[in-house]
């Protein structure tokens, strides 16, 4: 019995074509559904500072003003130097540099508390 290697690569292409394509439909809907989303995001912000009010109750659900805080670093040197100089590890979140612990790895160190899990997969690369 013979496989067909290629019939298979082929179907499989055709595959992730479609499924490529649909993501992409999706993507672009979403986009749509998501900027309809915002204008009424907007709309409903302007009210609540034209009336200086903090939320309104609607038949189908109550809108209100929510405060956020993002932090976001622009100037890695200088933050990772105040991180080191200040003690300030409390700053960071607890995330792996994946590279660093491989070069590691490579180089006979193990980091402790991190466990490497590494196999293979099978991919797939158009003609």
């Amino acid at each position: 019995m013979s496989i067909d290697l290629d019939g298979i690569v082929q179907a499989y292409i055709a595959c992730r074509d479609q499924r490529d394509r649909i993501k992409q439909e999706a993507k672009d809907k979403c986009a749509q559904i998501e900027q309809m989303m915002s204008d009424a995001e907007g709309y409903m912000m302007q009210h609540l500072k034209d009336t200086g009010t903090e939320s309104v109750k609607t038949a189908h659900g109550t809108f209100y003003r929510n405060k956020f805080t993002r932090a976001k670093v622009e100037d890695a040197a200088a933050f990772f130097g105040y991180v080191r100089d200040n003690d300030r590890v409390d700053l960071l979140e607890k995330r792996v540099a994946k590279t660093a612990v491989v070069d590691d790895l490579e180089n006979g160190i193990e980091t402790p508390g991190v466990t490497m899990t590494s196999g293979f997969e099978v991919r797939i690369r158009r003609k």
